[in-house]
């Protein structure tokens, strides 16, 4: 969620019902994080016997079994494609290649998450809401995103720059509208 916009949680237990999350791509994850193969925990598993009395069907699905082993791999070849991971210094080590191919520079949600997160600190409104999970909103103004996302990479992700654009910008310096209540999509005040 902090540095892809993809949230996980459910997918700690089983397959997210509003997500596209799957038990598989968490573990996957938490495997290049440890650096190795996952065995499924017992805790973390819904026990799907208890729906079958219901008359209506579950709205959740559970694709992987405790005990079930999950190797190390990237998932999200939408965003980045493993081909990034030989970029890391230590291309054996799981960690650095999670590293490497979430900060790689073809891999721009990463960059326009961090860009809308900063966005939203100042503006009071992303231009992706929510910010953390970005398949639940579109964003309001896609060029701009992509546009600060691409300075955020050019300026070797450096924040403060960041900032800096975003603090001089119109949209940043217009007046207050003291009757809103919260910030416009448009950001006009």
């Amino acid at each position: 969620a902090a540095f892809l916009g993809v949230e996980m949680k459910c997918a700690r237990c089983h397959d997210s019902p509003t997500n596209k999350s799957m038990q598989e791509d968490l573990f996957q994850l938490a495997a290049m994080l440890g650096s190795k193969e996952i065995e499924l925990p017992l805790t973390s598993s819904v026990n799907m016997d208890r729906f079958k009395t219901l008359t209506r069907k579950p709205l959740i699905t559970v694709s992987l079994k405790p005990g079930t082993k999950v190797q190390a791999k990237w998932p999200f070849a939408e965003f980045c494609d493993e081909s990034a991971a030989s970029l890391a210094s230590d291309p054996k080590d799981s960690r650095d290649q999670l590293a490497t191919m979430i900060t790689a520079p073809q891999n721009e949600r990463f960059a326009q998450v961090i860009a809308n997160r900063i966005w939203s600190r100042f503006i009071g409104r992303g231009i992706v809401e929510p910010v953390d999970d970005w398949e639940k909103g579109k964003p309001t103004h896609p060029e701009l995103l992509k546009w600060l996302g691409r300075e955020f990479v050019r300026g070797g992700y450096d924040m403060k720059k960041l900032a800096r654009i975003i603090l001089t910008s119109n949209a940043y310096q217009r007046t207050t509208d003291t009757v809103l209540k919260e910030t416009s999509p448009l950001y006009t005040s």
